[in-house]
């Protein structure tokens, strides 16, 4: 099954303040150990971890006016990678902008990352991968700790059986027990299929009822393991994620792959 990666580059970025470009272009590292050092701008890590993982072929989705990121990024031949755009059309959250490529993927094992999310290890997505492949399931996510009430709120939190099988999903709750939050997603064509029908279904309310509430990707696993989909999560114990997104982890990301790293 060929590998896909998606990345839902659509965002306005209103946590950051107005910005001079898009913040999937934020300089956050510094190859000094390159042979022609230069800033290293965060969307670069997730295709570092997609071309690591055996992802060949990458769609990208953005909005109009965010023409620097393919001007940036171009064909992905830098990363090894076949890196292709397409447009939003509906501006009702990351499932609405994902399913802009499923006449691309629907047949494809994809590969979901943030562009402005930070994750360890490196080879996060091929230990996801394989975890996969051993207990085959129609999406696996991969978890991460989630250690403080403010990004709580900002993460999906997820509660699961002994054997990693995701009973439940907390969509940004106020308030929780849960430990652990899904960071990146890898799942089968079936999945596709399903959020593809699930969208149909939920462009037409909203359109009947006139609703303008943004729809989260959690909403979408939640419904897919109500109607019996296999959803597992790999646990990333020792590690953490930034997201960069948000003021508070821009400054840590600027610390930690910045400045300690100069």
């Amino acid at each position: 099954m060929e590998k896909t990666g998606l990345i839902p580059a659509a965002g306005i970025a209103n946590r950051l303040g107005p910005l001079a470009f898009s913040k999937e272009l934020l300089p956050i590292s510094f190859n000094a150990g390159k042979k022609e050092p230069g800033l290293k701008a965060v969307c670069s890590f997730l295709l570092e971890k997609f071309q690591r993982a055996g992802v060949k072929k990458v769609f990208t989705i953005i909005r109009k006016g965010k023409w620097d990121i393919p001007n940036y990024y171009g064909d992905g031949g830098e990363f090894g990678i076949q890196l292709a755009y397409l447009m939003m059309t509906h501006p009702f959250g990351v499932p609405y902008t994902l399913d802009q490529a499923y006449s691309f993927v629907k047949t494809s094992k994809v590969f979901l990352g943030f562009p402005d999310v930070l994750f360890e290890p490196e080879d996060a997505f091929s230990i996801a991968d394989a975890a996969l492949a051993q207990k085959a399931p129609d999406l696996m996510l991969g978890l991460y700790p989630v250690k403080d009430k403010r990004r709580m709120q900002r993460t999906d939190m997820v509660h699961f059986d002994t054997q990693g099988r995701i009973k439940q999903i907390l969509v940004k709750p106020e308030a929780t027990d849960l430990q652990f939050g899904w960071i990146f997603a890898i799942w089968k064509p079936d999945f596709t299929v399903f959020m593809h029908d699930y969208l149909k279904h939920d462009i037409a309310q909203r359109q009947k009822n006139s609703i303008q509430a943004e729809l989260h990707l959690g909403h979408v696993f939640q419904a897919a393991i109500e109607n019996g989909f296999a959803v597992f999560g790999h646990l990333f114990t020792d590690f953490g994620y930034i997201d960069v997104g948000n003021p508070d982890d821009l400054a840590q990301a600027l610390r930690e792959y910045f400045v300690e790293r100069l």
